[in-house]
């Protein structure tokens, strides 16, 4: 079931975004502090420029979406949303990864947006993440690239 998260989901996805954390490789750009990232999913919760969605098997949160939505900056006609995180715990992708990605753009598309960005991390299968993106009619449109100053 997919679902959109709730303030009793905050300390179930502050676990999990530190599981996305150390497995994203952002250990040596910035450390993962629990308090700023359960005021920042409230935030989510509260905002209609936010979605914050959990993905529960038997009762259970094991995965999690969020994204902002706003006006493309060079054309304010279009409203556009991008993914911030998305992961579901190892234990469960089984398929459940594309009912989050469906509900997530569901959402988006509900909200005005007529496009919408996802990012695959380099460290957390890229070939499988860049599969689902691909099959679902997403193209690769940009690469970042991060250091520490």
């Amino acid at each position: 079931m997919i679902r959109a998260a709730t303030p009793a989901d905050i300390e179930t996805i502050v676990g999990m975004g530190r599981e996305f954390h150390s497995a994203a490789g952002w250990g040596d750009i910035a450390d993962y502090d629990d308090t700023t990232t359960a005021l920042t999913l409230r935030n989510m919760i509260d905002s209609e420029a936010m979605v914050l969605l959990v993905a529960e098997q038997d009762g259970e949160v094991v995965g999690m979406a969020g994204g902002g939505m706003a006006p493309l900056y060079f054309n304010h006609a279009h409203r556009i949303g991008q993914e911030i995180f998305y992961w579901i715990n190892p234990e469960a992708r089984n398929g459940i990864g594309k009912h989050l990605l469906d509900e997530l753009e569901n959402t988006a598309r509900a909200a005005g947006c007529q496009s919408w960005i996802m990012v695959a991390l380099d460290n957390v299968r890229p070939e499988v993440t860049g599969r689902l993106y691909r099959m679902r009619g997403y193209r690769p449109a940009e690469r970042n690239w991060i250091r520490k100053l």
